[in-house]
C-alpha cells in the first residue's frame, strides 16, 4: 500500500491503523446501541444480585470488601452506576450492595463513574458492554413474560 505521495506504508503502521479503526467501530456500535435503547429509568428493574455478579465477573474482583485500590474502586463505582440505572433501589440499599457506608458515598460513586466514562475510553467501553448485557437480559425477561 502506498501513501498519496507514492511512499510505502509499513505493514506495522497499517496494522495499527486497522486496530484503531476496529476500536472506534466497536465504541461507536456500543454508543449507537445505547442511544437506541431507552435511557430513561428502567420500568421493570433487574434483580440487584444479577448486576453485582455481572460486575464481579467483568472486573474479576470482589468490590464489596473494604479496599481502596483503583481496581476495586473502579468496579464498585461501575456497580453503583448500574444499580442506580437498572433497579429501583434507594441509595442506602445500593450502599449495602456495594459495601460502602452511606448514601453520600453512593452519590459520589455514581458521579465518579460518569466522569470516568467521559474521560476513560476503556472504562466507558466496559460500562457500555455491561449495560448492553443488562438490556439484553432485561429484554429476554420482558419478552418471556409477555
Amino acid at each position: 500500500m502506498t501513501k498519496e505521495d507514492n511512499t510505502k506504508i509499513p505493514i506495522g503502521e497499517l496494522t495499527d491503523i486497522i486496530d484503531k479503526c476496529k476500536g472506534f467501530i466497536q465504541e461507536s456500535t456500543l454508543i449507537i446501541k445505547n442511544i437506541k435503547q431507552n435511557q430513561a429509568p428502567i420500568s421493570n428493574p433487574i434483580d440487584a444480585s444479577i448486576i453485582v455478579e455481572l460486575v464481579r465477573e467483568e472486573f474479576n474482583i470482589d468490590f464489596t470488601i473494604k479496599k481502596r485500590n483503583k481496581e476495586t474502586i473502579s468496579a464498585r463505582y461501575a456497580c453503583a452506576h448500574l444499580l442506580k440505572r437498572f433497579t429501583k433501589l434507594t441509595l442506602i440499599e445500593i450502599a449495602e450492595y456495594i459495601g460502602v457506608g452511606d448514601h453520600t458515598t453512593v452519590l459520589h460513586a455514581i458521579k465518579s463513574a460518569k466522569n470516568w466514562m467521559e474521560t476513560n475510553r476503556q472504562y466507558n467501553l466496559t460500562i457500555k458492554k455491561l449495560e448492553n448485557k443488562l438490556w439484553e437480559y432485561h429484554n429476554e425477561l420482558h419478552d418471556n413474560n409477555i
